[in-house]
């Protein structure tokens, strides 16, 4: 007698989204970050060592380059949740800004304005991995990003956040209000960069609706 039980499950949370970005296109935001002179800190939470918004031309560029991702999360997305009713016409950035985060910076726990934020890794210093590896908290540990929704994740099976030390050209993308935080690291000289920013939908119709099943 075949006593294989057959079952089915169903995708649960916010749907996080990684994807690898080219090289070219992690060193050209890089150099246009560079550049970047009007401080960002004011409409952030994070007490970090410099955040400064993109120009408008370089805001113009990123979305060319990088829109195929966001049809990538919406897809993935539509699959993930059984939502493929959901009609998403097109987006529009609606920030930008480069992180420089230094020995004591740190990010609070916080969400973001918009409808789906992300997240690039434009440096992780190798010495900041090695801090990373010898920490024996209990947490993801010094430098690393943790995504967090709904009750305590105790016992370990009632999962509710997601724990990662970034790796340079990692891009993730998931919805503006999930919750988020950064750990700060000691190891001084060193600076690990990223990239955030905040996008909205253009919805055919039901646009509440469309927006409220978007988690």
């Amino acid at each position: 007698m075949d006593n294989t039980l057959k079952y089915t499950f169903y995708y649960w949370g916010p749907f996080l989204f990684r994807t690898e970005i080219p090289k070219n296109l992690i060193t050209e935001l890089k150099d246009r970050g560079d550049k970047t002179e009007k401080s960002h800190h004011k409409n952030l939470a994070g007490n970090l060592n410099k955040q400064n918004t993109y120009t408008d031309e370089d805001r113009e560029w990123f979305f060319q380059a990088y829109k195929p991702a966001f049809q990538s999360y919406l897809d993935g997305f539509k699959k993930y949740h059984d939502k493929e009713h959901i009609n998403i016409t097109g987006f529009n950035l609606q920030s930008l800004w480069i992180n420089n985060m230094k020995a004591g910076d740190y990010n609070p726990r916080h969400v973001h304005t918009g409808d789906l934020s992300f997240v690039i890794f434009l440096d992780v210093p190798k010495k900041l991995e090695n801090e990373n590896k010898k920490f024996e908290g209990k947490s993801a540990g010094p430098g690393s990003i943790t995504f967090s929704y709904g009750e305590s994740n105790r016992p370990f099976w009632s999962t509710t956040g997601r724990e990662i030390f970034p790796k340079v050209g990692e891009m993730y993308i998931f919805p503006a209000l999930l919750n988020h935080y950064v750990h700060p690291f000691k190891t001084k000289g060193v600076t690990r960069v990223s990239v955030s920013g905040n996008v909205n939908f253009d919805v055919d119709d039901n646009r509440d609706k469309a927006r409220h099943d978007i988690i």
